[in-house]
């Protein structure tokens, strides 16, 4: 009885340790996607963190270092999503034989066939953590983008602390139908503000003035320095104000 009974145990440990044998493993991944104007290199790294799976992707041409969520690595199933709002995900098959995985990138336009080979560990990028606001910084902004092959862009930008006492920073593009524009972390060191905004390939380094009326830098984009510079945005008046009567210069008396 015993004896049948550590038989049955070391026999489904062997088929469970097959199984995880099968299962796609951590590691750098890479593909290419063929789109009818031109292919889009496409690389993917996933490890196994302290509070399960994380990720990033990279596309050339294109933003580096998205974060992935909803990182799926059980059996022969591969899935993820880039954590970013209307961007692709991906679902597919491992193949042990081959290193491979097969599958296609989910997209509101449709879905395209891709393949991605393991080339080796995984390198995650994982963003920057980011710091505590100063009180000069903290608040609403208003800047304009100034981009050489196109019309300037509009730009909201908020900064506050959280309360475990980190920085976070809100940026919408009023130009692109009020777009939120995801910003992975925000840092200060003296009087230098960063913004990974790695969502469009872009980092906005500003200084803030002394009497917090001004934060002004440069955002990289894809290599590209674009001057930015982000001011308090003048409150408007509520709507139906009338505007302001101009003052008539008084005569002077003789």
């Amino acid at each position: 009885m015993h004896n049948s009974i550590r038989a049955g145990l070391f026999g489904l440990a062997l088929i469970f340790s097959a199984s995880a044998q099968d299962s796609a493993p951590a590691g750098h991944y890479e593909g290419a996607l063929k789109t009818p104007n031109r292919d889009i290199q496409i690389a993917f790294d996933v490890d196994k963190g302290a509070k399960g799976w994380i990720g990033s992707v990279t596309l050339t041409p294109g933003p580096t270092g998205l974060p992935l969520d909803k990182i799926n690595m059980e059996g022969a199933t591969v899935s993820w999503a880039i954590a970013v709002p209307n961007a692709p995900s991906f679902t597919g098959k491992w193949d042990k034989e081959s290193s491979s995985v097969k599958g296609s990138l989910s997209a509101p336009g449709g879905e395209l066939p891709v393949e991605f080979k393991r080339t080796g560990e995984a390198k995650v990028s994982v963003p920057k953590e980011s710091t505590a606001v100063s009180k000069q910084a903290l608040g609403k902004w208003a800047g304009t983008l100034q981009i050489p092959s196109g019309p300037a862009l509009r730009l909201d930008l908020t900064l506050a602390n959280r309360p475990d006492g980190k920085g976070t920073a809100t940026l919408v593009s009023l130009d692109q139908n009020n777009t939120e524009v995801p910003v992975a972390s925000v840092s200060q060191s003296g009087n230098t503000i960063e913004l990974d905004v790695r969502a469009v390939g872009a980092r906005f380094a500003g200084t803030v003035n002394a009497d917090g009326t001004a934060i002004e830098g440069t955002m990289n984009q894809n290599g590209a320095d674009m001057p930015l510079k982000f001011t308090r945005p003048t409150a408007a008046p509520p709507p139906g104000t009338p505007p302001a009567a101009t003052p008539t210069p008084q005569e002077k008396k003789p």
